[in-house]
């Protein structure tokens, strides 16, 4: 379904390396074209490190707006039930956006993912070419960055103590959620927003209306 909020699996996979010194740069004692080479790998696992970090931040984001989705659209379904909605009104408009909103965030983070599995192997490959970059380059952050988003993301046993249930039946009940909420709102008619809508002029009296009558008598 177009709407359907997916839950990703892990995107990443693991190669061992030998742990390098903590320096992040390579030494200028090094061959210099090795150097030179390491020196960009370096520069690129920073990157990715970077990279690894921004998934967990929209990952955090993702759960955090889910959340807040669920009790939402929980509100609207209980309002059109009770007939206290009957059109398509701004709070609707509202939870249609944040789903669309919450579904493009998931499909960033897979596009996100394959970029750094695909920049992540492109280093591995240099590595195994010339075995000696291996003790200049380090690597050990981008592996628990990658190693901690994997575990988030694959945690479904996860308690969400705030919705009281875990996170994997909390995915699943958002996608049930979604499916209510536009099979109820889908068929409901169209109505201005209240930015929209436009007061009711009166009409201008005519001018029978607006003759002065003589008091009866006279």
């Amino acid at each position: 379904m177009k709407y359907k909020i997916l839950l990703l699996l892990s995107l990443f996979t693991f190669s061992a390396f030998p742990k390098a010194p903590r320096s992040t740069t390579p030494s200028k004692n090094s061959h210099p074209s090795l150097y030179s080479i390491a020196s960009k790998l370096q520069d690129e696992v920073v990157s990715l490190e970077a990279e690894a970090q921004r998934l967990i931040d929209l990952w955090e984001e993702c759960i955090s707006k889910r959340n807040s989705l669920i009790n939402d659209m929980d509100n609207i379904i209980w309002k059109i039930d009770k007939g206290e909605i009957a059109y398509r009104n701004d709070e609707i408009k509202d939870i249609r956006n944040r789903i669309d909103n919450l579904s493009y965030r998931d499909k960033a983070r897979g596009q996100i993912g394959n970029e750094i599995n695909k920049r992540k192997l492109a280093v591995e490959c240099k590595l195994e070419e010339n075995p000696k970059l291996k003790n200049l380059i380090y690597m050990d952050r981008l592996c628990d960055k990658i190693r901690e988003y994997n575990n988030l993301v694959d945690d479904d046993n996860k308690y969400d103590y705030q919705m009281e249930n875990t996170n994997g039946e909390l995915w699943n009940i958002c996608n049930n959620k979604t499916d209510t909420f536009f099979s109820k709102t889908n068929n409901l008619p169209y109505y201005p927003t209240s930015e929209d809508s436009q007061e009711e002029i009166e009409p201008e009296p005519s001018d029978e209306d607006s003759e002065v009558k003589s008091p009866p008598g006279e």
